[in-house]
């Protein structure tokens, strides 16, 4: 669980070792040994999911739904311009 910005940063950067972990072992085991590539994976995977609800409970991503907008709010449409950009 995530009680601060502090510990939000260490686990963003936990995930990020956990998902650079996972590409290597599915570059160098999974062409080869699919087998033994989704055994070792399973672990990896599993807190990938962990620390990625962590992020999510702590930002209040994991209060939201996709089909219902908060009260009171408006959707706001917005547009820029070519000539607007630098």
């Amino acid at each position: 669980m995530i009680e601060t910005d502090e510990g939000f940063e260490l686990t963003r950067r936990q995930l990020a070792m956990l998902e650079n972990g996972i590409v290597s072992l599915r570059r160098e085991m999974l062409p080869h040994e699919s087998r033994n590539y989704w055994y070792f994976a399973q672990g990896i995977v599993a807190m990938i999911r962990k620390l990625r609800a962590d992020i999510d409970a702590y930002l209040g991503i994991d209060k939201f739904q996709e089909d219902v907008e908060p009260e009171g709010e408006e959707e706001v449409a917005v547009s820029v311009r070519s000539e607007d950009l630098p």
